[in-house]
């Protein structure tokens, strides 16, 4: 269990905030109703994801017996937002320090998006109006704290989605102290999966390309993150405005032979022509042959870089996406435990299991061939 202590400070309506006070038993923020505070802070990076976040705060008050009700507005990154109250009675004697545990999260969500380590959460307390029986003496908070729920230890030493992707393997099977899942192989499996989702033509971008009078460029060369060129076309400035003009890709070398011999010889390079292009062996070629060196727009989806443990990179995915990542890491270090009886239908269900979440971030609902899971 984690827990981090609060430092208030003004909301944004600052006439509300409590000017801070001591006594005997140390000092305090008195809250009378209406009165508000904050606190921003970053959730633990060993908490564990599903668990509820609680508020804890000490307060005494020299009502006896007396209703008096706070609500906590939580803010998740900036975006997400949801309310918690709690209605307490006070104790039968004035002045006593009593401890409230206020759960400010549900099932670990906030308005249904999943809380995860490293995010930003700010905190607003309000004293409001009690149901019967208010309180009218301020409510003297002289603690305030946000517990969460953590691992005893760094799961792993990887920080970013990389860290979250690992500690959520870790979990799932079972091996906190990395016994046998590795660091070293679910980083490689995470980039790993960023491949199998790239060819998926997930990631797109536009590129320019400079072509020399040969019209040929080797594209490991120039582009050597692609996976697909889907569009390319050339760009020119007129009286009329921008003219963009699509080169045709050709299927087949055979495709493209043809087209050029077709074309009649053109002395002079014009707008009007068509315009053909062929991608073969990590190579592209154009037609027709450029007179002088020209930039073309290239539409390709492409495979984002590998990602490193000690790296604050991001997996380029939704965060509400990231469990497809965990979900194939699973999947690879279950097909490593071949002993176990069910270990086909397991893998099996496991690589189902990614495919689905696959499904979810491409939009696309992907059917899957279970039997690749067993391979």
């Amino acid at each position: 269990m984690a827990e981090i202590p609060i430092t208030w400070i003004e909301t944004d309506t600052p006439e509300a905030f409590p000017t801070a006070a001591v006594d005997a038993m140390g000092p305090y923020m008195p809250f009378a109703v209406d009165s508000e505070a904050g606190f921003a802070f970053a959730v633990s990076s060993r908490y564990i994801v599903g668990s509820n976040l609680v508020l804890k705060l000490k307060e005494a008050t020299l009502g006896e017996s007396l209703k008096h009700k706070w609500q906590i507005d939580i803010l998740l990154n900036g975006s997400d937002t949801e309310a918690f109250t709690s209605e307490v009675t006070s104790a039968a004697t004035a002045d006593t320090l009593s401890t409230r545990l206020i759960t400010i999260s549900t099932d670990g969500a906030i308005d249904g998006t999943a809380i995860a380590p490293n995010d930003l959460i700010y905190l607003k307390l309000t004293r409001i109006d009690a149901s019967a029986s208010e309180d009218p003496n301020p409510i003297r908070v002289y603690l305030g704290a946000v517990q969460a729920t953590t691992y005893d230890l760094e799961l792993t030493d990887c920080i970013g989605d990389v860290g979250y992707v690992m500690n959520a393997v870790l979990v799932l099977v079972n091996d906190t102290r990395q016994d046998f899942a590795k660091q070293v192989e679910c980083l490689a499996w995470i980039n790993e999966c960023t491949g199998d989702i790239a060819q998926e033509h997930h990631w797109k971008k536009i590129t320019e390309l400079t072509f020399d009078t040969t019209g040929t460029l080797e594209l490991l060369d120039e582009l050597e993150d692609y996976e697909k060129i889907f569009l390319i076309w050339e760009e020119t400035t007129t009286s009329a405005g921008t003219l963009a003009y699509e080169y045709t890709i050709c299927q087949s070398r055979e495709e493209f032979t043809a087209f050029k011999t077709r074309s009649k010889p053109i002395l002079t390079r014009t707008y009007d022509q068509e315009r053909y292009a062929l991608i073969e062996d990590n190579k592209i070629e154009i037609w027709p042959l450029p007179e002088t060196t020209i930039t073309l727009k290239v539409d390709h989806s492409y495979c984002p870089a590998d990602v490193a443990c000690l790296e604050m990179a991001s997996l380029r995915v939704q965060r509400s996406h990231r469990d497809a990542y965990v979900k194939y890491c699973r999947w690879r270090e279950m097909k490593k435990d071949s002993g176990r009886q069910d270990w086909t239908t397991q893998v099996q269900d496991a690589w189902q299991e990614y495919v689905e979440a696959k499904g979810k971030l491409l939009g696309s609902g992907i059917k899957s061939d279970i039997s690749m899971g067993a391979s």
